[in-house]
């Protein structure tokens, strides 16, 4: 049976304002986190370290899913979902390796209100802005809580700190509610012996594509050494005000 979150005492109620995912946040994602190939096999980076904390998190928010330990949904006929109740998680990352590299663990409450607040730039409690991490708050089927809460690694006697994505923010937990289990590890994270890659963006060229939203109005870059940078710097028509979208479609190596 399904436990629902536990209010905190000290959490007050969000206006319902504050609910509206209409705001795009704008954090610094793009120059404080370093892509790490941890699988030279596959386009794109599987773990981004943190410049501003020293950690590394691992690009798939929801990879408990592909493991033991992965909350099965009553609801979706037992399948498995990215999500993992507490106990489980710990056991999870105290055996997982990404990379060769063990030693994961969930991330603090501090180390996550970072990520949250600073890194991908949010300014209310909602989820607007993923940067380059995978499956973050993905996982919502039902349009209740389930799959809207982080777990954190801080404990309160029989209760965890976890955070709310859907507005409601700082929260606490029974153990046994399913919630996603984020992945860090300490320090930069290097693949072991026998992992080839890249560990910093910088130095591993990308193929990528501009779009604006516009009919023939879509371009393909190569060796775009910053995923993140504005095509508009590179030749890219947009016309003003346009948003411009850039999406990693490959490496070159």
């Amino acid at each position: 049976m399904i436990r629902r979150h536990l209010l905190a005492a000290a959490c007050a109620l969000l206006p319902l304002s504050l609910l509206s995912t209409g705001a795009h946040a704008s954090g610094d994602w793009s120059t404080t986190l370093e892509g790490i190939d941890l699988d030279p096999g596959k386009p794109g980076f599987e773990a981004y370290y943190d410049t501003r904390l020293g950690i590394t998190w691992l690009t798939d928010t929801g990879a408990v899913q592909r493991s033991a330990y992965a909350w099965r949904d009553d609801r979706a006929n037992y399948a498995k979902a990215p999500l993992t109740q507490f106990d489980s998680a710990n056991a999870w990352l105290a055996e997982a390796t990404f990379g060769g590299v063990g030693g994961w663990r969930l991330p603090s409450r501090a180390e996550f209100s970072s990520m949250f607040f600073q890194t991908l730039g949010h300014t209310s409690n909602v989820l607007s802005e993923r940067g380059p991490f995978q499956n973050l708050g993905a996982y919502r089927p039902y349009g209740d809580w389930i799959g809207a809460y982080v777990w954190t690694s801080e404990t309160w006697g029989s209760v965890i700190t976890t955070f709310g994505l859907d507005g409601t923010g700082w929260n606490t937990a029974l153990s046994d509610n399913p919630n996603i289990a984020w992945p860090v590890h300490d320090g930069r994270v290097v693949p072991t012996t026998g992992v080839a890659g890249k560990a910093d963006w910088a130095a591993t060229p990308y193929q990528v594509s501009c779009t604006n939203g516009r009919t023939g109005q879509t371009v393909t870059l190569k060796k775009v050494k910053k995923p993140a940078f504005d095509c508009r710097d590179s030749g890219f028509s947009a016309a003003s005000g346009d948003a411009v979208t850039v999406t990693i479609t490959g490496t070159v190596r």
